[in-house]
């Protein structure tokens, strides 16, 4: 009686395997690795001012630049001048005079800014270029984060009064984009972004989004820490991230979840996060940004309004 042919037999799913790389998990299944390289941000944008901290903000972005091999853009709004109305009553005026003559004066601020960046990435041997556009920051910057992967922002400094470019808010560009977001301190050297996460989890929309864009970094730390923050959680309590926990577990990524308990909402929550942020030696924060309609306008929710004017560490966020 013949015998059937021996067909090889397909590998189960479940056999994609989670191997140790250069003391790193990684993903390794096939077409696996090749959505994991994909997923890599190749386009990144980063948002350029005349605050101290852009020399921060251009150094980790040229970072995060080299490693993903990803094209950095530096952009830099010259901004609108603001005339008083009284101005448009003078004999002769002209709103193209000052418009003129401001732009003029921030070309050469702004052309002196993109030789450092220039020089910066050149150090750092990665492929940018840069671009400095006339016109309302906020709108300029939410143009070009839609063609980004990624987009790297700075928190705005109320002590620091711009000399020339405006300081633009980073929930402007985050809401507007719809695009993933690094929202870099005003204070602070910042030499690692991604070695211990603390992933800030809701079960929502925007807490999954920022998860899911953050893969890459994820699958890069050597720590990622989930911390669900209940103001009604008992000490000890069960964390309910265990599904999210799984989930990042399929990707090759080992997490630690814990729930921490609150005083209040909105305040209290992000003082538990950073709290928490700082006893591990977190140096990023990775959570959703929450906004609400009120009176035909968005409004940031109480947290990411909280984390915005108080983050100690870059957050990642997405809307």
């Amino acid at each position: 009686m013949p015998t059937a042919p021996d067909f090889p037999r397909a590998p189960r799913p479940e056999i994609a395997a989670v191997i140790e790389l250069e003391g790193r998990r990684r993903w390794d299944a096939g077409a696996g690795t090749a959505y994991a390289a994909a997923a890599a941000p190749k386009d990144i944008l980063v948002l350029v001012d005349d605050m101290p901290s852009r020399v921060e903000r251009v150094q980790l972005a040229c970072r995060l630049a080299r490693r993903f091999g990803a094209h950095l853009t530096g952009l830099y709004p010259l901004g609108i001048p603001d005339l008083p109305p009284a101005a448009a009553d003078m004999p002769g005026f002209s709103p193209a005079g000052p418009a003129d003559a401001f732009y003029e004066d921030e070309r050469a601020v702004a052309a002196g800014i993109g030789r450092l960046f220039e020089e910066t990435a050149g150090r750092e041997h990665v492929s940018a270029e840069w671009r400095a556009e006339p016109g309302n920051a906020v709108a300029i910057a939410t143009k070009a984060a839609l063609h980004a992967d990624l987009a790297v922002l700075g928190q705005p400094d109320a002590d620091f009064t711009p000399l020339l470019a405006p300081q633009v808010r980073p929930e402007d560009i985050i809401l507007a984009a719809g695009r993933p977001a690094l929202v870099v301190p005003h204070s602070g050297h910042f030499t690692t972004v991604g070695e211990r996460v603390l992933i800030a989890w809701q079960p929502t929309r925007e807490a999954a989004r920022a998860v899911n864009d953050a893969l890459p970094l994820l699958r890069g730390a050597a720590e990622v820490r989930i911390v669900t923050v209940d103001a009604a959680a008992p000490a000890g309590a069960a964390a309910p991230a265990a599904e999210i926990a799984i989930h990042l577990a399929r990707h090759g990524i080992d997490t630690t979840v814990e729930c921490a308990a609150s005083s209040s909402r909105g305040g209290g929550g992000v003082a538990t996060i950073l709290t928490r942020a700082a006893e591990h030696g977190s140096d990023l924060v990775v959570m959703g940004a929450y906004a609400r309609t009120r009176a035909q306008q968005i409004v940031l929710g109480d947290v990411t309004r909280g984390m915005l004017r108080h983050m100690t560490v870059p957050v990642f966020m997405s809307y």
